[in-house]
């Protein structure tokens, strides 16, 4: 069918009043797998069974005929998007999609606003020049669950991204894809639509999603594609009429027109009646003609809130650039951009703008392969002002936790030190927000905690604070040192004032008995010695160790102070000894200047 043929019929035409049935909105192609690996009995990792695909012979289609299938209801669009907590995290998702097609050609991701041309409403727009999809590859792009992306390479690996995203950040979206077809064959348009608006009014039972095939004749007309010789033209026609009516393009001329801009290939994302937040966009557009922004968050009004909104990690939770700048840990292959709003994205690189880094080895343990996983640490710029910390986490290249705290804030142990580091042996959660829950996590955390104690004793004197362990002279330097945190952080006064009167007590106590050899009894509650529970102070392990520490040092100070003394006393009786023998020689001398001037001297 020509374009021409194609516009004439319909032009301003309605949605037919007789209803198809869902299988003839979306085509699905009916394939089942062979099992190529045993699936894991561990939760996380159940889903990397590799399935084989095969085309079901006709014999095996009419067995399979009364087997009823599972239906997805129309709320399942909504709930899935659910996993996707964060507007920014959705966003990141649909840019991660453009990453994946580097391999492909791809060297931009465009991500901008729009304007719905049936309502002038917003509209966000991901748009990319990658290899784009084939009519196969975008049914299952729209499907639940398919995947074709390498799990050795990609973060991907659900096969759910572009459901739980678009329809995170809106009720409806509509996907334009080119791809370069194989030799000898006629380039193929695809335009697929995934509308909740569209499901709801007509009230669906469950989910259908209208995919569209056009084909590229010899003369550059668009021509209806049917991929299956026999589905009826006329299921095709009403799919069309289906987009038509409740996508933003009204005409078959638009719809056509958003290849344009597309090229020879690529994908092209329309998300359109986006969400609010409490009556108010949730995506604002107009505050910053360069920049996607979200509610800001409250912090406390004190004398250093400029730098606290300046800093990275307190930007990236409202500014999409911000977000996006830190997005991946290394520069992307083909010298790849990230365009927002027109401006390509800036990389901001963490490990580079810390103050006296060092990189830590850690080595986990009873994992599949043997790694090295190298942590970069540091102090931030400003860090006696910024109440930040926390490890930046990456998964093969891409930031999964930003700035994610393993100490309480409760204390001033380990602020300002931040980490970097990328972790490919645990695999990410599929909203690539958090990492999933094992005991392989967990000694991962632990060992950072360890990291950051072991930095911050080392080198905390450096950007003006004091061990907790060290003696003070006095208690004006703590004191300064409470009112300074209390600006950035009220929480922190009352808090930080115990345990530092702790530590003078402690101190004390510890200067009062110097020897470790016999140290004073544990205050550790025992049945030989109990002790009021409100009273007891259970010490970490870190601080026992300070302690025992502090105490050698102590003890190896007193030694060099005997050692001082005796060399001293020692010093003295030598100089007695060269006074004698100087007072002896003068007198010698004078025996023989009277012994030479004709003197009789008289020896007693």
């Amino acid at each position: 069918m020509a374009q021409q043929e194609i516009n004439e019929k319909h032009r301003g035409e309605s949605l037919p009043s007789p209803r198809k049935s869902d299988d003839e909105i979306m085509e699905v192609n009916d394939t089942d797998g062979d099992q190529a690996a045993t699936q894991s009995t561990q939760f996380w990792r159940s889903s990397q069974a590799v399935v084989a695909e095969k085309k079901l012979s006709i014999t095996d289609n009419k067995k399979l005929q009364g087997i009823p299938r599972p239906l997805a209801n129309t709320k399942f669009l909504h709930s899935n998007a659910t996993s996707h907590k964060w507007a920014f995290g959705a966003i990141a998702e649909l840019i991660d999609n453009a990453v994946d097609e580097i391999p492909n050609g791809a060297t931009h991701v465009v991500v901008d606003r729009i304007t719905n041309p049936r309502d002038n409403a917003p509209a966000l727009l991901i748009q990319d020049n990658g290899g784009g999809m084939d009519p196969d590859g975008l049914r299952r792009c729209v499907g639940l669950g398919f995947s074709s992306k390498d799990a050795a390479n990609s973060v991907g690996r659900y096969g759910n991204g572009f459901k739980t995203s678009t329809m995170r950040l809106a009720t409806d979206a509509i996907v334009f894809t080119r791809t370069l077809p194989p030799y000898g064959s006629l380039p193929k348009l695809s335009v697929a639509l995934l509308s909740q608006t569209f499901l709801i009014q007509t009230q669906r039972t469950n989910i259908v999603a209208p995919v569209l095939d056009f084909e590229i004749s010899s003369t550059g007309q668009p021509m209806a594609f049917l991929n299956n010789p026999s589905t009826a033209l006329d299921t095709w026609n009403h799919k069309l009429n289906v987009v038509l009516q409740w996508s933003p393009f009204s005409t078959l001329d638009l719809l056509l027109k958003q290849f344009e801009d597309i090229g020879a290939h690529g994908t092209k994302i329309v998300l359109y009646n986006l969400y609010n937040d409490s009556d108010v966009p949730e995506l604002d557009f107009d505050t910053d003609c360069r920049d996607i922004q979200l509610q800001r968050p409250t912090i406390q009004q004190n004398k250093y809130q400029h730098l606290q909104e300046s800093h990275i990690s307190y930007r990236l939770k409202f500014s999409l650039r911000a977000y996006a700048s830190i997005l991946y840990l290394n520069t992307l292959p083909n010298n790849f951009q990230i365009i927002l709003r027109g401006q390509p994205v800036k990389p901001y690189r963490i490990a580079e703008t810390l103050e006296i880094p060092k990189v830590v080895p850690y080595k986990p343990a009873k994992v599949v392969q043997r790694v090295c996983v190298n942590t970069t640490l540091g102090f931030i710029e400003n860090a006696r002002q910024l109440n930040v910390h926390g490890f930046n986490i990456y998964h093969k290249n891409r930031l999964i936790l930003p700035f994610w705290k393993v100490l309480q804030e409760s204390s001033s142990r380990g602020r300002g030190i931040v980490g970097v580091l990328e972790v490919n042996y645990i695999q990410p959660t599929h909203d690539k927000q958090d990492f999933e829950r094992t005991d392989v996590f967990a000694r991962l955390e632990n060992k950072l905690k360890e990291m950051q104690l072991d930095f911050w004793k080392q080198n905390c004197h450096l950007i003006g604070y004091q061990n907790r362990s060290s003696k003070s002279s006095n208690g004006a330097f703590a004191e300064d040192q409470i009112a300074e945190e209390a600006a950035t952080d009220p929480a922190l006064p009352r808090k930080r004032r115990r345990s530092l009167e702790f530590d003078d007590k402690t101190v004390a106590e510890e200067n009062r008995n110097p020897n470790p050899r016999n140290p004073k009894p544990s205050l550790s509650p025992s049945p030989s010695n109990p002790i009021n529970s409100q009273k007891v102070f259970t010490e970490s392990s870190e601080v026992q160790n300070l302690r025992q520490e502090n105490a050698e040092l102590r003890f190896q100070l007193e030694r060099h102070k005997q050692i001082e003394r005796q060399q001293f006393d020692a010093l003295g009786r030598l100089q007695i000894r060269e006074s004698e023998w100087r007072k002896s020689v003068q007198q010698i001398e004078e025996l023989r200047k009277m012994r030479n001037s004709g003197v009789v001297v008289k020896m007693e």
